[in-house]
């Protein structure tokens, strides 16, 4: 015969996920981090709000920025990145929210109705922030690496997609 505790603190830990979205449960809900280096190194970066049109952050590089995700409910954030060093060409990408596979997915599992529509979404926990690629910025995992098209190997060349 199970216990009536048992069946208690079953129920309880039921109440606890249904309570979450699953996207705030496996992951940072508000910021996420980017390693930002560039080739030349040194060049000056802002990262600019660009619903608030506001700076986030100047500095040179290579620099570690953490971001907010959410600029409100079910709104992601958009930054425009620009890098300019003297002697070289100005360079800018945006990097822009993108929902998250936890948020789309784990919510059939754990959060419901309740992760989709309102833990999620006010927590920011449903935006990934995805930088663009272009022949200059490259992306591996959470590292934007930015290069003059003059500076890439003949391998780098060949992984470039046109983007227009």
């Amino acid at each position: 015969m199970v216990s009536k505790n048992l069946i208690k603190g079953s129920l309880i830990g039921l109440c606890v996920l249904s309570l979450s979205g699953c996207a705030s449960i496996m992951e940072n809900s508000q910021a996420q981090k980017f390693d930002i280096v560039s080739d030349p190194s040194v060049a000056k970066i802002t990262v600019k709000d660009i619903k608030s049109n506001k700076i986030v952050i100047e500095n040179k590089t290579p620099f570690q920025i953490v971001l907010d995700k959410k600029a409100g409910y079910f709104q992601g954030k958009t930054y425009l990145v620009t890098l300019s060093k003297d002697g070289y060409k100005d360079i800018s990408f945006n990097i822009k929210p993108t929902p998250n596979g936890w948020y789309l997915a784990g919510n059939l599992i754990f959060g419901g109705p309740l992760g989709w529509l309102i833990v999620d979404p006010l927590t920011g926990a449903m935006w990934n922030l995805t930088p663009e690629q272009n022949e200059n910025v490259m992306v591996d995992k959470q590292i934007i690496t930015i290069k003059l098209l003059s500076d890439l190997t003949d391998d780098e060349k060949l992984k470039l997609k046109k983007i227009n």
